[in-house]
C-alpha cells in the first residue's frame, strides 16, 4: 500500500521515471533546489511568526498553529542537515517527493489557518491578512522553480484562493486592486513555471548530449591513443624476434646523440644462415634466429640496446665503453653466438661477424655510424668467419667524400658558387625550343666537379636544399625572362621541397618577386619524391596548378607505381624515363614505348622523352606521337648566355632541319 501510494505521489509530481536519463534529472533538479530549501523554510518561517502574531492579536491559543510550526521547524532541520549533501538515484526521488509533500502540507496549513484568522479579526485587516498570504506563495513557488509540480502547488492551493477571496469580498477598494494585481502575477507565475520546466529540460538535454558526445570522444581519443601506442609498437618492433627493428635502432641512436652520448654501433651478421634455411627449411631458421636474439638479450648490459635490423643482421648500441673494452664484449658476443644451438633432434653450428663503429655525439645523419659499422661488417666479413672489425677511413672513402661535400655545401654563400645551365626542350615536329630545363652545375676548387646526384640528397639532409633551391630559382627566373614569351623555364623541386609544407607558396613568392609569370614555370617532380610524403605532394601541386604552373611527372615509367600517380593526381606532362627510349631498338622496347606514349595520349597528357641521343629515335618518337624531346642530340645544357641566344634565333640548327 506504502508503495502504491509513493508511486502516485511521484506520478502527481512527475518524478516517477526510472531510466538512466530519468535519474540524472532527478539529480540535476535536487541539486539545482538543494542551496535553496534553507531560504524557502526561512522565508515560510518568518511568515509563520507573522501569522502568530496576528493570532495573538486575534485571541487564538498558540497551540493552533503547533502543527504547521512543528512541521516547517522540522523540514528546516532536514536541510540544515543535509546540506552539502549529495543525492543519487533513488535519494533524489526521495528528497524530491519531501518537498513536494512539504509544499503541499503547508500551503494546505497556511489556508486553513489565513482562513481562521480572517474571519475572526474582521474588517479591512483580514484583507490584507489574505494578501500577505499571496505575496508569500508567489515568493516559495518561485524558491521550487525547478520542481515544476511542486511549485505549483503553493500558487493553486494558497495564492489563487487567498487573492480571489480578496477580490470578492473585500472592502477596502485599494487592497482590492492589489489583489487583482496579485491574481495576475499568480497566473502569470504559473505560466513562467511551464516555461521554466522546458527551458530546464532543454537544458539538461543538451548538457546531458554534450556529455555524451565528450564522453564518446574521449573514448575515442583513448581508443585512438591505444592503436597508435599498438601501431608504434607494431613498427618499431620485429615480428619475429619480439626485438626492436631498424626503425626503432634509428630512433635510438638519435636519442643518444640528443643526450650527447659517444656510444659505439655494433653490427652482427650469421655466417651460414643461408646454408641453414636450404637445408633445415625456414620454419628451422626462424627458431634460430629467435635463439639468437635470446643470447644478445642475455649479454647486453643494462644500457645496451639490441636490435634486429632484418634478416640474419642484429645490431646492439653500448654505451659506457671505451673501445678497447667494446671490442672485447664483440669477441666475446661473436664467441657466444658460435656455440652450437639446439633445435629438435638437430643441432646447428653458425658463425657471426661483428662490425663496430663509434657514434658521435651531434652527428648529422643517425645512419651515418650503421653505414660506417656496415663498413667494418663489410671487411669483416672478408676476412673469414667470427672476425671483429672497427671502422677506420680507409674503409670509407665514399663517406669522407660525403662529408668533405657537406662541410663545402655548409660554407656561406654556396648558392652563388654553383652554377645554372640550360638544356632545350624542343617541339619535334616543328624543331623549335618549347622550355628550357635548368640544371645545376657545381665545380669546386678541391672535389672537383660533383654531381647534382651527389650533393642535392645532402642538403636535403642538412636542411639546406630551400635556400639553395630558392636562390637558384631566382637566377633561372632572372634569365628565363628574357626568353620568348612561348619559351617555358623547367625547374625540378626535390623531395623534401615537394613534401615540405608551403613549398608551393615558397616557389610562387619567389617568381612573383622576380616579376616571372607563373604561366610560363615548370616544375618537374619525381614519383620517389611523392613517396615520401603523398597527401602533402600532392596539396603542393594542387597550389602550384592552380597558380598556372605546369607540373610535370619527371622519371615516368623508371619506377613501379607510376601508373598509380595518374590516378592519384593530374600532371601537366610526363617526362618519360631515358631508359624507354634506350630500349627501343628492340620491337618489344619500341612497342613498349609506344603504349607508354599511347597511355599518356588518352589521359590528355603530352609526353616529353628524354636523353634523345640520335636522329633515329627523334623519328621513332614523331612517329608513334611523341611530341616534345631534351637530349644531347637535340641540345646539350649550354650557359645562360647561350640560352637566350638559342631562345631568340629564329633559324633552327642545321642537324635538326635534317630530322624534320
Amino acid at each position: 500500500m506504502r508503495d502504491l501510494a509513493r508511486l502516485w505521489i511521484d506520478r502527481l509530481l512527475a518524478i516517477d521515471g526510472t531510466g538512466p536519463d530519468d535519474l540524472a534529472m532527478l539529480e540535476e533538479r535536487i541539486a539545482a533546489l538543494q542551496p535553496r530549501m534553507i531560504w524557502l523554510y526561512l522565508l515560510i518561517a518568518t511568515y509563520f511568526v507573522g501569522l502568530a502574531l496576528v493570532m495573538r492579536i486575534a485571541g487564538w491559543n498558540y497551540l493552533s498553529l503547533s502543527p504547521l510550526g512543528i512541521l516547517i521547524a522540522f523540514r528546516l532541520f532536514y536541510w540544515l542537515r543535509h546540506r552539502g549533501h549529495v543525492f543519487r538515484g533513488e535519494a533524489a526521488r526521495s528528497a524530491l517527493r519531501g518537498i513536494g509533500l512539504g509544499s503541499m502540507w503547508i500551503a494546505l496549513g497556511y489556508v486553513s489557518m489565513l482562513g481562521i484568522v480572517s474571519w475572526s479579526i474582521g474588517g479591512a485587516d483580514w484583507q490584507l491578512l489574505l494578501l500577505s498570504g499571496s505575496i508569500c506563495a508567489i515568493a516559495s513557488s518561485q524558491t521550487i522553480s525547478t520542481m515544476t509540480r511542486a511549485a505549483r502547488v503553493p500558487l493553486i492551493l494558497l495564492g489563487l484562493p487567498a487573492s480571489i477571496a480578496a477580490i470578492a469580498f473585500g472592502p477596502n477598494p485599494v487592497a482590492t486592486m492589489v489583489a487583482i494585481n496579485l491574481f495576475l502575477c499568480t497566473l502569470i507565475s504559473l505560466y513562467m513555471l511551464k516555461l521554466q520546466e522546458e527551458c530546464f529540460v532543454r537544458q539538461f538535454r543538451l548538457r546531458l548530449d554534450g556529455e555524451c558526445e565528450r564522453n564518446r570522444a574521449e573514448r575515442a581519443e583513448q581508443n585512438a591513443l591505444i592503436e597508435r601506442t599498438q601501431a608504434r609498437a607494431a613498427a618499431e618492433s620485429d615480428f619475429l624476434t619480439g626485438l626492436p627493428n631498424r626503425r626503432a635502432f634509428l630512433a635510438a641512436i638519435r636519442d643518444r646523440q640528443r643526450g650527447g652520448a659517444d656510444d659505439m654501433v655494433m653490427i652482427l651478421d650469421l655466417d651460414g644462415f643461408k646454408q641453414v634455411n636450404d637445408t633445415f627449411g625456414h620454419a628451422t631458421g626462424d627458431e634460430l634466429l629467435k635463439l639468437v636474439s635470446q643470447r644478445l638479450c642475455g649479454m647486453r648490459g643494462p644500457e645496451t640496446f639490441v636490435a634486429r635490423l632484418g634478416g640474419d643482421e642484429f645490431a646492439l648500441l653500448v654505451r659506457g665503453l671505451t673501445a678497447s673494452v667494446v671490442q672485447d664484449y664483440a669477441a666475446r658476443v661473436v664467441a657466444a653466438l658460435g656455440r652450437p644451438y639446439r633445435i629438435g633432434s638437430s643441432t646447428i653450428g653458425i658463425a657471426a661477424c661483428c662490425g663496430l663503429a663509434t657514434l658521435g655525439a651531434g652527428a648529422s645523419d643517425p645512419s651515418t655510424a650503421l653505414r660506417e659499422a656496415d663498413l667494418a661488417l663489410y671487411r669483416a666479413k672478408s676476412i673469414g668467419r667470427g672476425k671483429v672489425e672497427r671502422y677506420d677511413c680507409s674503409m670509407g672513402e665514399a663517406v669522407r667524400r660525403r662529408t668533405q661535400i657537406e662541410m663545402a655545401l655548409r660554407k656561406p654563400g654556396i648558392e652563388h658558387d654553383i652554377e645554372l645551365v640550360f638544356q632545350p626542350i624542343y617541339d619535334l615536329e616543328t624543331m623549335q625550343i618549347t622550355a628550357f630545363e635548368a640544371l645545376a652545375r657545381w665545380s669546386h676548387s678541391t672535389l672537383g666537379p660533383v654531381s647534382p646526384a651527389d650533393f642535392i640528397p645532402i642538403t636535403e639532409q642538412i636542411q639546406l636544399v630551400e635556400s639553395l633551391s630558392g636562390a637558384l630559382l631566382t637566377r633561372a627566373a632572372g634569365h628565363a625572362k628574357a626568353w620568348p614569351a612561348t619559351q617555358r623555364l623547367s625547374f625540378n623541386l626535390s623531395a623534401v621541397q615537394l613534401c615540405s609544407l608551403g613549398s608551393a607558396k615558397r616557389v610562387l613568392d619567389i617568381i612573383a618577386a622576380a616579376d616571372f609569370p607563373p604561366d610560363r614555370l615548370q616544375i618537374e617532380v619525381t614519383e620517389t619524391a611523392m613517396m615520401a610524403d603523398m597527401d602533402s605532394a600532392r596539396r603542393n601541386i594542387e597550389a602550384l596548378r592552380a597558380a598556372s604552373v605546369e607540373v610535370v611527372l619527371d622519371d615516368f615509367g623508371a619506377g613501379y607505381a607510376s601508373v598509380g600517380y595518374l590516378r592519384e593526381m593530374r600532371f601537366d606532362k610526363l617526362k618519360l624515363d631515358g631508359s624507354l627510349l634506350a630500349a627501343c631498338d628492340t620491337s618489344h622496347g619500341a612497342a613498349l614505348l609506344k603504349g607508354v606514349v599511347d597511355l599518356a595520349r588518352a589521359i590528355g597528357t603530352p609526353c616529353i622523352a628524354e636523353h634523345v641521343e640520335t636522329m633515329q629515335q627523334v623519328t621513332l618518337l614523331r612517329i608513334i606521337g611523341c611530341r616534345l624531346g631534351q637530349g644531347y642530340w637535340l641540345g646539350r645544357p649550354v650557359s645562360a648566355e647561350e640560352a637566350e641566344r638559342l631562345a631568340n634565333t629564329p633559324v633552327v640548327p642545321g642537324k635538326l632541319r635534317l630530322a624534320s
